[in-house]
């Protein structure tokens, strides 16, 4: 509908530049008024320009000639081919740009893949704690309750000190929390013989722990004499169960 009225329009302005034109070529007078019709130059009404420019293309030379405002015929048609090449710009601009983002997204993807491989490869390489868990029991000490384990050194080098973690559990088999944390980290400093045991009376003492049933513990952390502090990566953890 839109088109319709803007050919009517166009229609109209050729016939009142026509009937006040007697003294002009009827066919220059077409062209000036096609041209006239354009409006401002944009893409979007490229076929307007189109339109003046065809039928100016059937003129004659000597007609051609007479055509007042072939110039703003000239200046629609660059505008618009500037704005065509401004937006082909634009849209390579905008392919380079993604092109560029999603190849920087595989790069990065590409180093964490080869971080994690680099980091669980470092992972497995840590050798298991030389230490073996045993004789785990909870008992009451007043308000508090006593965690006693026994631990021996499997290997053949002394043990300096070592962690362990200790996650605790209620009759129902849920986890308890110690002050906000559920894993607590322990630690025996008191050295550790190679194929030697710990005292069977060494204990912790945990208070506000009144519904503590069971545990499950595992070494986190142990250095041996003269060597350096090794740390078992969560996914390595060897948890033994009370």
């Amino acid at each position: 509908m839109k088109k319709l009225i803007v050919f009517i329009i166009v229609i109209a302005i050729m016939i009142s530049s026509v009937a006040c034109s007697n003294s002009k070529d009827e066919s220059v007078v077409m062209a000036e008024s096609l041209i006239a019709s354009i409006g401002e130059a944009t893409i979007e009404n490229e076929n307007a320009v189109i339109f003046a420019e065809n039928y100016y293309n059937t003129l004659s030379d000597s007609q051609k000639s007479k055509v007042s405002n072939y110039e703003v015929l000239q200046e629609a048609r660059n505008s618009i081919d500037q704005a065509k090449a401004d937006e082909e710009k634009r849209i390579a601009e905008e392919k380079a740009a993604e092109e560029e983002r999603i190849e920087k997204e595989r790069e990065a993807e590409e180093a964490a893949k080869k971080a994690e491989e680099e980091r669980k490869a470092k992972e497995d390489s840590i050798p298991a704690a030389p230490i073996e868990i045993k004789n785990i029991s909870i008992k009451d000490y007043y308000s508090a309750k006593e965690l006693y384990v026994q631990f021996t050194n499997t290997g053949n080098t002394d043990l300096e000190v070592f962690d362990f973690y200790v996650i605790f559990y209620d009759a129902y088999g849920n986890e308890i929390s110690h002050y906000g944390t559920k894993m607590q980290t322990c630690t025996f400093d008191e050295g550790l013989k190679a194929g030697g045991t710990s005292n069977s009376n060494y204990c912790w003492r945990f208070y506000n722990m009144d519904t503590m049933k069971t545990c499950k513990i595992a070494i986190s952390k142990y250095k041996l004499k003269g060597k350096t502090t090794v740390e078992i990566p969560e996914r390595k953890l060897i948890w033994v169960r009370y």
